[in-house]
């Protein structure tokens, strides 16, 4: 599973780069600061057209984006 890099996270999470983002995704601002704020593995931070206004805005390859994400594993008693 994917996700974005805390590194980029924190590079694009500000509301200039947010609305930035949003603007070239055509949705609100808030639409974009939720899903930062919730980064979800393979959630919509990591499809193709988030990633490319990502990268649009940062300026960094859509290729060094993304990390795997370490997913908690249910135990069962």
């Amino acid at each position: 599973m994917k996700k974005v890099k805390q590194s980029i996270l924190d590079l694009v999470d500000n509301p200039q780069k947010r609305t930035e983002i949003a603007g070239i995704l055509k949705v609100g601002e808030q639409a974009i600061a939720w899903n930062m704020y919730h980064n979800k593995p393979n959630g919509r931070m990591t499809k193709m057209d988030f990633l490319e206004a990502i990268s649009k805005v940062s300026g960094i390859p859509v290729t060094e984006i993304l990390e795997e994400a370490e997913v908690a594993k249910e135990t069962q008693s």
